[in-house]
């Protein structure tokens, strides 16, 4: 079908959402029926996830005794002082098993909205309501890893990981269900999400193909410019130490949009400061890292006007504009050669 280029995992860019599985819903004041027996495969799934060195995010709870910011469902009982993943409380915290070492929650920064780091590309986020997304900085964390498919998992169907895959879906991204790593499910569930495009797989078809993309050369998440002149020529920059031209561009930082990167490396790297109006996206392409050996580079490319003359800074030794049809005899690095040019060259036509 052609909806599956939409729909179909793409497990480089994945990430796993562990949702709600805290003491209080596995065995104490709160249980949720099924919670505990599902624990074991939750934790492969958070394994074979770290295994893969792709991120494990767990989405908790927090419902303060006699505070008003709760579910309407639960809502009057809090509102009354029962203590349900109450911060501070052993309910609240996560299922030793999910985690890598043990960890106690900082529940003041989560209420507060940061996302809390507990191992290595391993993190923390609390939500206030039903999907992991509601006010919420996960969608911002996610795009910043360059997550394109969420990996659901946790407590309990019929609620969070339903309107989490939900909400997920209208943000784009693809979406899977761990149907052995999550409680409640019955059949009527699970087809019920299978209309909205989520794809259900148990934990070891998902660590099977987790495993798979291991023997693929990793991924250089980057931004890149495509600048072209009034001639037609576009503009590449050579680094120094290096012998390839390339795309104007660089690695995000942690937290930055697509866009902001590369208005920061265009500035640092060519002096020229780029307006917002003056970017536009057109596409991600992936091509043989030219730097470094045995990887390559994810390419969010945009075309990019420039209202003042660039020049070699920072980093950079030497730029040149080359005609996209006689690129000439200069080194160019794989993307520029294979995937800018082309582009280029089409738009010509």
């Amino acid at each position: 079908m052609d909806s599956d280029r939409y729909l179909t995992p793409q497990w480089p860019h994945s990430a796993l959402l562990l949702i709600d599985v805290q003491h209080d819903f596995v065995a104490g004041s709160s249980v949720v029926s099924g919670t505990a027996e599902r624990l074991p495969a939750m934790a492969r799934l958070a394994a074979a996830f770290r295994a893969a060195g792709r991120p494990v995010i767990h989405v908790v709870r927090l419902y303060e005794p006699g505070g008003s910011d709760v579910d309407a469902v639960r809502r009057a009982a809090v509102e009354a002082g029962a203590h349900i993943a109450a911060p501070g409380t052993a309910g609240a915290q996560i299922a030793q098993p999910l985690l890598p070492q043990p960890v106690e929650l900082d529940c003041t920064a989560l209420l507060a909205g940061e996302i809390q780091t507990v191992g290595p590309g391993e993190y923390v986020v609390y939500k206030p309501r039903w999907s992991a997304f509601f006010r919420t900085a996960l969608d911002t964390q996610l795009r910043t890893m360059g997550v394109n498919t969420v990996v659901v998992a946790g407590c309990n169907l019929p609620n969070c990981p339903r309107a989490t895959l939900f909400d997920a879906s209208e943000l784009d991204y693809r979406t899977v269900l761990a149907t052995d790593a999550t409680s409640q499910t019955t059949p009527e569930r699970l087809a019920d999400l299978t209309l909205i495009g989520v794809t259900l797989a148990d934990t070891a078809t998902i660590a099977q193909a987790l495993a798979a993309q291991q023997d693929t050369p990793p991924q250089i998440r980057v931004v890149a410019a495509v600048v072209v002149d009034a001639a037609g020529r576009t503009l590449v920059v050579r680094k120094r130490g290096t012998a390839a031209f390339m795309q104007p561009g660089g690695k995000l930082d942690p937290g930055e949009s697509a866009p902001e990167a590369l208005r920061r490396e265009l500035a640092e790297e060519l002096g020229v400061h780029v307006a917002p109006p003056d970017i536009s996206p057109l596409g991600t392409y992936t091509a043989a890292a030219a730097n470094e050996p045995g990887h390559r580079v994810s390419a969010e490319l945009f075309a990019v006007t420039l209202r003042a003359e660039p020049s070699a800074r920072a980093e950079i030794d030497e730029i040149a504009w080359i005609d996209p049809d006689r690129p000439g005899d200069l080194e160019l690095a794989p993307l520029t050669r294979e995937v800018v040019l082309g582009l280029l060259r089409r738009t010509c036509e």
